[in-house]
């Protein structure tokens, strides 16, 4: 609070008049009043603090959430992979074993038919067995193919993970170094 009363007489003795003065005092007086108003308080600058400290506690917790979230993704897609594959070796094995089991029906029927079907069952034997191998080794492309897209999308979402947690990290530390450059302690 300025005193006005006191700049008025100090005025008057420096050779104002008395209206003059008055004027002078008034306009210090508006001045001053404005600047105080303009000025924070403590309490509202505590306010604030807590304000920001409950937003980081906030994007804390969305962070928490998040990680949690694409860890379960992560773990459901392994999990689905791990049944992919297991249903991929469950089916290998009952082509082979269909495979066994028409090798020897096939092995009888050359035996019954004699030696003039021999050569044609060598034929088909060798066509069966290349296609067991291409189809094997489709099986093998694809499965790796499959790996080879989780493995990326895997890689793709832990890196936006760990931009995210970077990106709000570092956004929570300007505002506090912000908040600690505008009210240092």
């Amino acid at each position: 609070m300025i005193n006005t009363l006191a700049i008025a007489h100090r005025l008057s003795s420096s050779g104002f008049d008395d209206q003059q003065a008055e004027a002078l005092t008034n306009v210090f007086a508006d001045v001053a009043e404005r600047q105080q108003q303009d000025l924070a308080t403590k309490d509202f600058v505590t306010s604030q603090i807590q304000t920001v400290r409950g937003d980081i506690g906030e994007l804390r917790g969305d962070m928490n959430a998040m990680e949690i979230n694409l860890r379960g993704d992560i773990s459901e897609l392994r999990g689905d992979m791990n049944t992919m594959e297991s249903n991929l070796r469950g089916d290998i094995s009952e082509l082979r074993g269909d495979m066994n089991t028409m090798e020897s029906n096939l092995r009888g029927d050359m035996n019954t038919m004699g030696s003039n079907l021999r050569g044609d069952m060598n034929t088909m034997e060798s066509n069966l067995r290349g296609d067991m191998n291409t189809m094997g080794s489709n099986l093998r492309g694809e499965i790796g193919e499959l790996r080879g897209d989780m493995n990326t999308k895997i890689s793709s979402l832990e890196a936006r993970l760990v931009r995210w947690m970077l990106v709000t990290f570092f956004s929570g530390l300007g505002i506090l170094f912000a908040a600690l450059r505008l009210f240092p302690s």
